[in-house]
């Protein structure tokens, strides 16, 4: 019986809770008409995508601080740059829409044909004006943004479609169905694949 005292003795585990309060403010009747697909988070606001297309700012209490409504399908990713100037999302028409949350100035990227589930700006969008996307073409492309053109460099394609994708630095990290590659900006190849 030595073994049942060992089982008194020892203290159930609380199961861990999460703590979370309902956002508030003008979002929350929004939701209740149209459902929320993406949300992405900068420390000064939060963006989300909406079903019909739509995309709010908010301030970290639900409050609209901005509406806009950048594509006729659902909102299916959002990016924002670090420095939380510009806004990206892509949707299944196949647009691209970036937009300069504070001077109210978009610009829109057709990828015709293209079923698009993931966006990803350069980090130092301002700067660098750089994004990747992809979707259900199986193709990751980099646009690069120039004066008077663009230029598309497909950096991988042929392994299903890319579900996410995450830039930091000069590294990007994108999954489909063969897992996680990263592919070194710097010097034009991939380097990894999990």
């Amino acid at each position: 019986d030595d073994d049942d005292d060992d089982d008194d003795d020892e203290e159930e585990e609380a199961e861990p809770q999460l703590k979370y309060q309902r956002l508030g403010g003008g979002v929350t009747h929004k939701v209740q008409s149209d459902h929320a697909y993406c949300l992405q988070c900068h420390p000064r606001f939060l963006v989300l995508g909406m079903k019909s297309g739509t995309v709010y700012v908010l301030d970290p209490h639900g409050d609209i601080i901005k509406q806009y409504r950048p594509h006729r399908n659902a909102v299916n990713d959002i990016s924002i740059d670090l420095n939380g100037d510009h806004v990206a999302t892509c949707s299944h028409d196949g647009r691209v829409v970036i937009r300069d949350i504070f001077k109210d100035v978009q610009t829109v990227h057709n990828f015709r044909n293209q079923d698009l589930l993931s966006i990803e700006l350069h980090p130092q969008y301002g700067a660098q004006q750089m994004f990747v996307t992809g979707g259900r073409g199986q193709q990751l492309l980099l646009r690069s943004i120039g004066f008077f053109r663009s230029d598309n460099k497909v950096l991988h394609s042929g392994e299903g479609p890319i579900y996410c994708i995450a830039w930091k630095g000069e590294l990007i990290a994108w999954a489909n169905d063969r897992g996680v590659k990263i592919y070194d900006i710097s010097d034009h190849k991939p380097i990894a694949h999990i």
